[in-house]
């Protein structure tokens, strides 16, 4: 049985925060979902279990139901944002941060894994 884990994830576009999901398949996470309703900006993660190993998409990955986008990335803020592999830049939503896209995620903070 597939393990879960459940991320907040920012939309580059309409920078709004919603919870991602990954399934734990073999050695890899995958993402495999974005949820459409979005969090309140007050909200607060509740807690932090580190996901560690690979980090990928799941192949039935619809996008960022905000844009569209068909990958994800990590600032070096730590946040998880949407990202349009077409393009080589990415510009964090939570922080501004922008630069080129590179390298490989080693591990995310999820809320909950189950």
């Amino acid at each position: 049985m597939a393990e879960n884990a459940w991320l907040n994830f920012r939309c580059e576009t309409d920078k709004k925060t919603r919870i991602a999901t990954f399934r734990h398949v073999g050695s890899e996470w995958l993402l495999s979902e974005v949820g459409a309703d979005t969090v309140p900006e007050e909200a607060t993660m509740p807690g932090r279990v580190t996901m560690t190993g690979s980090f990928g998409m799941a192949g039935d990955y619809p996008g960022c139901p905000g844009c569209g986008a068909d990958k994800y990335v990590r600032c070096h803020c730590g946040e998880l944002a949407c990202w349009r592999s077409t393009t080589t830049h990415h510009t964090c939503p939570s922080c501004g941060n922008h630069g080129k896209v590179e390298g490989a995620i080693a591990s995310l903070d999820a809320m909950e894994i189950g």
